[in-house]
C-alpha cells in the first residue's frame, strides 16, 4: 500500500489496483499507470479481495466488510476469547 497523504492512497495486489482520493488524483494516477501497464478501469470498486466496500457519499463514509469470509468461518471459543469477545 501506498499512502501519499491521509486522504490519498493506493493499494496493490498482484495485478488488481485500487487507488482512493479525489477524483482529479484517481484520473491523474490512472493516466500515469496506463501509461506503463496494460489497464482496465472497472469502474468504482464494489468488491476487492474478498471484501465489500461501499460508499456513502451523502455522510462521506466508506465500510468495508468481510461478511462473506466470516459466513464460511465457524468461530470457536479460543476464537472468541482471543478477540475479547469472553
Amino acid at each position: 500500500m501506498y499512502v501519499q497523504d491521509s486522504k490519498h492512497l493506493i493499494v496493490v495486489y498482484i495485478d488488481d489496483l485500487l487507488v482512493v482520493g479525489t477524483k482529479e488524483r484517481i484520473t491523474h494516477k490512472k493516466k500515469e499507470v496506463a501509461k506503463i501497464f496494460e489497464m482496465h478501469n472497472l469502474g468504482e470498486v464494489h468488491w476487492f479481495l474478498a471484501m465489500e466496500i461501499t460508499h456513502d457519499q451523502i455522510v462521506w463514509m466508506i465500510t468495508i466488510d468481510q461478511w462473506q469470509y466470516m459466513s464460511r468461518r465457524s468461530l470457536s471459543i479460543s476464537d472468541l476469547r482471543m478477540c475479547g469477545l469472553l
